[in-house]
């Protein structure tokens, strides 16, 4: 079901970038931030997958795709319970604000896992606490593994079955 030819397709997956909502990360941050830009840029980024809290905080700088919008109907019935969401009308909020001048931060951000606490939630990312073959990779954090689609992606037909290859 999740035949991907090794032959024909590669995916590389670069570990030596890192994003932190810590306040000491900030020149970090700003290299991770400029690479990211390049990549979604040339078009040659597809998903990125980190801790929840960086995760969270990249989908609100609209770096990640409405879920909805691009897995099939079975996948979404699959993973409907591991979504997490992004409020559109923080980003709105946020926007505002910042052409008025004020403090964008300000602006809270909701629990991703309660979509029910938000005015205009959107499935941005997956939860991939469950997946065998990325906890390996990544071990126990105690932090979600979440993995989002980049908006951009230009390889999202790939990108689908990998999904499902990881959650098998």
């Amino acid at each position: 079901a999740h035949d991907i030819d090794t032959k024909e397709y590669k995916a590389d997956f670069n570990t030596t970038l890192s994003y932190s909502t810590d306040e000491n990360a900030a020149s970090s941050n700003y290299s991770t931030m400029q690479v990211l830009m390049a990549w979604t840029g040339a078009g040659t980024l597809d998903f990125l997958t980190g801790n929840l809290d960086a995760m969270v905080d990249l989908s609100y700088r609209s770096y990640f795709v409405d879920l909805t919008s691009i897995l099939t109907e079975e996948q979404i019935k699959q993973y409907e319970p591991y979504f997490l969401y992004m409020d559109e009308a923080v980003i709105e909020k946020r926007s505002e604000a910042f052409d008025k001048g004020e403090d964008t931060e300000s602006i809270p951000v909701p629990d991703a896992t309660k979509p029910e606490t938000m005015e205009k939630p959107i499935p941005v990312m997956i939860d991939m606490s469950q997946s065998g073959k990325l906890t390996e990779v990544y071990g126990d954090s105690g932090n979600a593994l979440t993995f989002g689609i980049v908006a951009n992606a230009p390889n999202t037909d790939m990108v689908l079955n990998f999904i499902d290859f990881l959650m098998e």
